[in-house]
């Protein structure tokens, strides 16, 4: 399973399709969601914009004490900051790069 976090503007909307329902979600969820269903390999994602009711303080206070396992126990964590600008991609590229020599070093050690 995946995770999604998504930061942007919560005041501006877009409706999506869930299961035949209609449902709002932020502008920049939309967008990553457009580009991450463009990818070639199918995986499940949660999403906690969409599986928590945002409007409901009490389950996103017992919800968020579970966020750490959820993510934890995720195959990959996307944080999605919007559509990516030219010289956005390298710097990326190098922040995994960097994350993956991390990984390797305190495994081995």
């Amino acid at each position: 399973m995946h995770c999604l976090i998504c930061g942007g503007d919560a005041t501006i909307h877009q409706t999506i399709i869930l299961s035949g329902t209609h449902f709002e979600v932020t502008e920049n969820l939309e967008a990553a969601l457009q580009e991450l269903s463009t990818q070639q390999n199918a995986f499940r994602m949660w999403v906690d914009a969409i599986y928590i009711n945002q409007n409901d303080l009490d389950e996103r206070a017992r919800e968020v004490k579970r966020m750490k396992d959820i993510y934890k126990g995720a195959s990959k964590v996307v944080a999605w900051m919007g559509p990516s600008p030219q010289y956005s991609i390298p710097a990326f590229e190098i922040i995994e790069d960097i994350a993956t020599e991390t990984r390797e070093r305190t495994s081995s050690s």
